[in-house]
């Protein structure tokens, strides 16, 4: 587990900033064609925000592929970067 690990709300707090998108419209069911900030630019500050904070490196097709804020959250999850929370 990273040192740096997130709960899923400082997780999507991080995509909305990263994507310059208002938290209340980043949540794990959202399209993220959807979002304002989900274009070409949004890939590329999402993707050097986890490359700066986690040292996770991808293909933007990889996050291009994605569809839904939480396909973000499983990646985080999957990397090891995302706390398991129980609620």
């Amino acid at each position: 587990m990273s040192d740096n690990a997130l709960s899923t709300s400082q997780a999507l707090s991080m995509i909305a900033e990263a994507i310059n998108t208002p938290e209340d419209e980043v949540q794990p069911a959202a399209s993220l064609d959807d979002l304002e900030g989900w274009d070409s630019m949004g890939v590329l500050l999402l993707m050097a925000e986890l490359d700066e904070r986690f040292s996770l490196l991808l293909e933007e097709e990889t996050i291009g592929s994605f569809s839904t804020v939480a396909d973000i959250l499983k990646l985080l999850k999957d990397a090891g970067v995302l706390l398991d929370e129980v609620g």
